[in-house]
């Protein structure tokens, strides 16, 4: 598909009010040209979920503490700077990563690593990925086996050297088409 048209940019806006970028309004027309050929009744069988249950997400690097954990949260998951932020939203740079340091607080886990995690798949995951899944029903059903909790509780109870390197994955998809 090519590039989006005006039109989709403000069908994203308006059936998501914002909650998910103007970046992914170029599938709208693949959408269309799915449900024109196959009809509104099709399943939409997708890949989401599999970047969170199979590869190792802990962090690339040790971490020793939440205060560096913000930091790497806000380095590894921004699109715009912490600076560009703050101009934008009026608020200080501190008061960001405070925020982020008090969502990290609620969360069960006590190491930095599972943290991080926890955010990847809670935060990133729940809080905007499914945002995407729910553009797609505007279109058809949408679903994807990697939400399935048996497979999913599976997926995650995995050992991080088995995830290591998309080494899980690989073996995955390996076994779905050799």
């Amino acid at each position: 598909v090519g590039p989006p048209n005006g039109s989709d940019l403000d069908r994203i806006i308006k059936t998501k009010n914002g909650q998910i970028g103007l970046l992914t309004s170029f599938i709208l027309e693949f959408f269309r040209q799915l449900r024109e050929e196959y009809d509104a009744g099709l399943t939409y069988v997708t890949g989401d979920g599999g970047d969170k249950a199979l590869p190792d997400l802990t962090p690339a690097k040790p971490i020793s503490d939440d205060s560096e954990l913000v930091d790497y949260i806000i380095r590894e998951n921004s699109f715009l700077s912490l600076e560009q932020v703050a101009r934008i939203t009026g608020l200080s740079a501190e008061s960001i990563r405070r925020s982020v340091r008090d969502r990290l607080r609620m969360y069960p886990e006590t190491d930095p690593a599972s943290k991080y995690v926890h955010f990847l798949v809670y935060e990133r995951g729940v809080n905007f990925l499914f945002e995407g899944e729910d553009r797609n029903r505007f279109f058809f059903w949408s679903t994807t086996p990697f939400y399935s909790l048996e497979f999913f509780r599976y997926a995650m109870n995995c050992p991080a050297d088995q995830k290591a390197r998309y080494d899980l994955y690989r073996t995955f998809l390996e076994a779905l088409e050799p």
